[in-house]
């Protein structure tokens, strides 16, 4: 699973499934939701991908850098 949380932005789910496709990985399943703040907004978009183990690795480094461009939280579990 992985899990991005932030600002809302142009392109960003675009950006993320994009990754996930160049690195192989199938969406098993996705969520997206807007949690309202008296003084924010945060998005958080879970993704339940499915990936073979040898290209895991390179795909968590390329989310880890999208994550980083697009300022946003980024985790990963794994089962």
């Amino acid at each position: 699973r992985i899990v991005l949380s932030g600002d809302d932005q142009k392109g960003l789910l675009n950006k993320i499934i994009s990754t996930l496709n160049k690195n192989n990985a199938l969406i098993v399943r996705m969520n997206t939701e807007k949690i309202s703040y008296p003084k924010s907004t945060q998005y958080i978009s879970r993704f339940a991908i499915s990936i073979r183990d040898e290209n895991a690795p390179e795909c968590l480094a390329q989310m880890v850098k999208v994550a980083g461009e697009m300022k946003l939280t980024f985790r990963y579990e794994t089962s």
